[in-house]
């Protein structure tokens, strides 16, 4: 056990002994001071004992007997602390007389001691234990060297992360021999096995993916398909997996394996197709016949590559050829370990620390993980700790195929070099599988929950500490396989297989497993790949249970033996087809993460789930049938995070949401019937006024507006519910119809919806990135503060903008000068005759020098048109010329005028220009004859066109493929037969 698992507790309890609820609820002054100097002689010997634990890398059997101790006696008096503090938040949602009375409810049906007096004497028990761990420390080696007790930390590093796709070095003749085993002509079968053998570190799977997203490799091959297979080969599960890869869709349940041959079999007939194996350790003869006969009937030359450890594997599964992936050469291994090594802006090592990092890259073998994570350990540090690593023993292993312990010294020490709040985070990462994908967010949410994370001030919220505490991982190499969204922000990661051994190592019977069962495991992950059978048996057991995670298939969940873990702070009980959350929820006073997503069949949530005071997260995502959410939700005040995703039956959202102060993420926000039309919470349902107060909010939200909402116009001139948010990043505000109301579109009426007075207030603030609009009802677009809707002046970092759907709109804002833009689609806007009204070189004048001045969609690559059945142009030609008299009567344009109009509009074409434009679609805006330039046009999609637009889209797309040039000649020729 480490010891940094006991330190982080202590740090979360002496927090919660300076809360003055706990005197107040227990009175008792003196025993909670004498626990807490207690705390502070067990804090001192603790860190002691972690020194103790980076210089040896391990400690005493009798001292890991004592830490053992010493974590009990701590993980209850969290509990307890806990408990009273939850005591106390909820006197303060009482008022009145209520009080008293209340709390003795509380204390009757939440608390299992019942008493104060029970409390206190449970105090004076894990006090009595803390005392004699604290007294003979000295007999066991250890020092109480330190004064003070110092909950937060001072400082924290800043992470520098180094993307491990950019320090691949040392590979390329690797990569270039296996793809030539791939392409070889001169093997005659249908399908044939290719391995890559190499123990553990050296980057097998790295090699792997290089070979498969090489461009020879995407050429060659139809079809490919990545599975990972990890440290079991169940035939059935894994067939299912590689069907879902090769469909790229989920897989039905229940099907049995003669089905999912059948299926597989379907997919891969005729095709030639590459899928990896990744990670196999199976050396079951039969289970590998039994694959193999299931990967028959694809196209002649099909692969599979298996990446393992085991020259017994690569036997087993008849490879035609085995790659022997060695060590990286000296001269790779130090320009690897240098690249890690060096600071951001450092070009070179200094010179004294050379010689000390060639012997400790000598010592680590040519394994490209040990150098990794040994380099990113040395970034920023002084030569001392060079001189440190240098003299310990980095590669005591043994050659042998099956040998996983080799590396593993080398990844404990950068680990017992972590600081505490960053080891007892990564030990936690041990509850996943191996392989999995993390999701960056949850595992920030989960950190919380156990009380992980602990920012830095006042100022500093717990995501943002989260996040660093991540990135600081990911920078030491403890994280990999990162995933990011369109803005370039990290969705998920992996850990390497070798990172995750030490993870679990270091978290001891902390963490369950098939292999490593405790009555004192506080985490548990329920993986269907283990056996399962004794599951509810050994469940029951684990009483002190803090995390239960049940993820992947849908399982009908037993929540009567979940309900008796009264210790849990996180429960995932996602996609376990519950019909109903039972009430008895508020049971789980400690929980602070509740995940119901994908409970297809929920329809509503128990009052009693306001109970849970503690809640920071809770995930609704993918509750189809979800009507409504508890009308006392605003009771929860602890919680940050509420994801409605994929909930679309919400009818509205519950009173008092303004008083939720503490959320950073709300996904959707429905504004009911039953919302009132002043914008202010009602007795029944939140109002828009409410989003006002929720300042905090981040990422991404999505706005209902329920068809028969109205909007008080007088509100309008206040507005601004949305502009005091600068994390948000990006909206989807989309008016709602019932599925009748779809065919009657053209008759509903916005009489009383105010949609544009409503638009007007929901103005975001300028850090927007993402925009989109769904049916609304306006005709014109809000100024929002620019006379000339100019996009640019109010939301200039907007990158993508989505408007679909919106019948009555004929003014599109001026979009042309947001320096930003990625991706404008413009879906069935019936109304809409231009895409740009307004004049963008200004009245009259449209001359090549005043181009220079102009900004013309300088960073957009993608553009969709679809089904503007009313669009004539992208300018409106009209506004060149001044058509109105003096008296504002409109004059009859004559010939000349026309010309010179028809001149301008010619000049405007050829002047402006996507620059960066690579794809364009534009399909069923028969009005529209031509389109500005496009330089570096790669995908041109064109249907339902006005035949003089394809010619000159030929003359206007310069770097216009020629199979993009032949579509449209098809589609011409097709409109041709059509007429003819």
């Amino acid at each position: 056990m480490d010891a940094s698992v006991v330190l982080t507790l202590i740090q979360t309890l002496v927090q919660l002994l300076d809360s003055p609820s706990l005197e107040s609820i227990l009175g008792y002054k003196t025993q909670l001071k004498k626990l807490k100097t207690t705390m502070t002689t067990v804090r001192a010997v603790l860190l002691d004992a972690e020194q103790q634990q980076r210089q040896q890398l391990q400690l005493t059997n009798t001292l890991q007997d004592k830490l053992e101790r010493l974590k009990e006696a701590v993980y209850r008096a969290d509990d307890l602390f806990d408990e009273v503090a939850t005591i106390a938040q909820h006197k303060t949602l009482l008022s009145g007389n209520r009080v008293s009375k209340e709390v003795r409810l509380f204390f009757s049906h939440f608390n299992p001691l019942r008493s104060c007096f029970t409390l206190r004497r449970e105090i004076n028990n894990i006090r009595e234990i803390m005392d004699d761990i604290a007294k003979d420390h000295h007999d066991f080696g250890l020092s109480a060297q330190s004064v003070g007790l110092q909950v937060k930390n001072i400082s924290r590093e800043t992470s520098s992360y180094i993307c491990e796709e950019d320090v691949i070095i040392g590979r390329d003749a690797d990569k270039r021999t296996v793809v030539d085993m791939l392409v070889d002509t001169n093997v005659q079968k249908d399908v044939c096995f290719i391995s890559i053998v190499g123990i553990g570190g050296l980057g097998k799977t790295t090699l792997a993916k290089l070979v498969y997203n090489d461009d020879t490799i995407q050429k060659e091959f139809i079809l490919k398909m990545w599975v990972c297979v990890s440290d079991d080969l169940n035939v059935k599960s894994l067939l299912g997996e590689i069907l879902r890869a090769a469909t790229n869709t989920s897989v039905e349940g229940g099907l049995n394996l003669d089905q999912l041959q059948m299926k597989l079999r379907q997919a891969l007939e005729g095709k030639k197709y590459l899928l990896v194996l990744d990670d196999v350790w199976n050396e079951d003869v039969n289970e590998w016949l039994k694959l193999g006969n299931s990967l028959t009937g694809g196209g002649m030359g099909s692969r599979i590559v298996v990446t393992t450890r085991s020259r017994v594997v690569a036997k087993i599964v008849g490879s035609h050829k085995i790659h022997g992936l060695e060590g990286l050469s000296k001269l790779d291994s130090w320009n690897l370990f240098e690249r890690m090594t060096l600071e951001p802006g450092q070009h070179q090592m200094e010179a004294h620390l050379v010689d000390i990092g060639k012997e400790i890259v000598r010592k680590c073998a040519g394994v490209p993980l040990a150098i990794r994570v040994i380099g990113s350990l040395l970034q920023g540090v002084g030569e001392s700790m060079w001189q440190y690593i240098k003299n310990i023993d980095l590669a005591n292993r043994k050659q042998d195929d099956h040998q996983i312990n080799s590396i593993l010294p080398v990844l404990k020490i950068s680990y017992f070099y972590l600081p505490v709040h960053l080891k007892i985070c990564f030990s936690y990462c041990a509850v996943f599988p191996k392989d999995y994908k993390i999701i960056k967010e949850d595992l920030i949410c989960l950190w919380m929950a156990q009380g992980f994370i602990v920012p830095l001030d006042d100022r500093e919220s717990f995501e943002d500490a989260g996040e660093d505490y991540f990135m600081n991982l990911l920078q030491r190499c403890f994280f990999q396989d990162v995933d990011r969204d369109d803005n370039g922000n990290i969705k998920s990661c992996k850990m390497h297989d070798l990172i995750h051994d030490v993870a679990r190592e270091v978290a001891g019977t902390d963490i369950y497993s098939a292999r490593c069962f405790s009555e004192k495991t506080q985490h548990f992950f329920f993986d269907y790949s283990e056996e399962t059978t004794t599951l509810g048996h050994q469940l029951t057991k684990m009483k002190r249970l803090r995390t239960f995670i049940q993820p992947f298939k849908y399982n009908k969940c037993e929540m009567k033996g979940l309900l008796e873990l009264r210790h849990l702070r996180v429960l995932d009980i996602s996609r376990a087809r519950l019909k109903e959350l039972p009430s008895m929820i508020s049971e789980l006073m400690h929980l602070r993460y509740l995940d119901l997503s994908e409970n297809f069949i929920l329809v509503v949530l128990p009052t009693s789930i306001t109970q849970l005071y503690n809640l920071q997260t809770l995930k609704l995502r993918g509750c189809y049938k979800l009507k409504e959410l508890p009308r006392e939700l605003s009771n929860l005040i602890n919680l940050r995070h509420l994801d409605l995703h994929g909930c679309p039956r919400l009818t509205h959202m519950p009173p008092g949401l303004d008083r939720m102060t503490r959320l950073h993420k709300l996904t959707r926000f429905v504004l009911g019937k039953t919302s009132t039309c002043c914008g202010s919470s009602g007795p029944d349902a939140a109002g828009i006024r409410d989003l006002k107060e929720l300042t905090n909010l981040r990422g991404n939200m999505e706005i209902k507006v329920q068809l028969g909402y109205t909007y008080d116009t007088t509100e309008a001139r206040e507005g601004r519910y949305l502009i005091n948010k600068p994390h948000l990043l990006e909206i989807n505000i989309y008016w709602y119809l019932e599925p009748n109301q779809y065919k009657h579109i053209d008759e509903i009426s916005d009489a009383g919806n105010n949609s544009e007075a409503l638009m007007q207030g929901l103005q975001p603030h300028s850090n927007l990135r993402k925009l989109r609009l769904y049916f609304y009802l306006g005709v014109r677009f809000p100024n929002w503060g620019s006379l000339s809707m100019n996009l640019e002046g109010c939301l200039p970092n907007l990158v993508k903008i989505v408007v679909e759907n919106c019948i009555r709109l004929e003014y599109l804002p001026l979009m042309s000068q947001l320096r930003h833009l990625k991706v404008l689609e413009l879906t069935r806007l019936l109304e809409v005759e231009y895409v740009e009204s307004s004049n963008i070189v200004g009245e009259g004048d449209c001359t090549t020098s005043s181009k220079s001045t102009q900004v013309f969609f300088p960073s957009l690559e993608k553009r969709e048109l679809y089904g503007l059945l009313k669009l004539k142009g992208w300018w409106k030609s009209s506004v060149h010329i001044n058509l109105e008299s003096g008296d504002g009567e409109t004059k009859v344009e004559n010939e000349q005028q026309q010309k010179e109009k028809q001149l301008l509009t010619t000049e405007m074409y050829n002047l402006y220009s996507f620059p960066q434009l690579s794809c364009l679609d534009i399909s069923w805006c028969r009005g529209m004859t031509t389109f500005p330039l496009c330089e570096k046009l790669e995908t041109l999609t064109l249907d339902g066109f006005d035949e003089a637009l394809g010619p000159r889209m030929r003359g206007r797309s310069i770097d216009l493929s020629s199979s993009q040039r032949r579509r449209i000649e098809e589609e011409e020729e097709e409109e041709e037969e059509e007429e003819g």
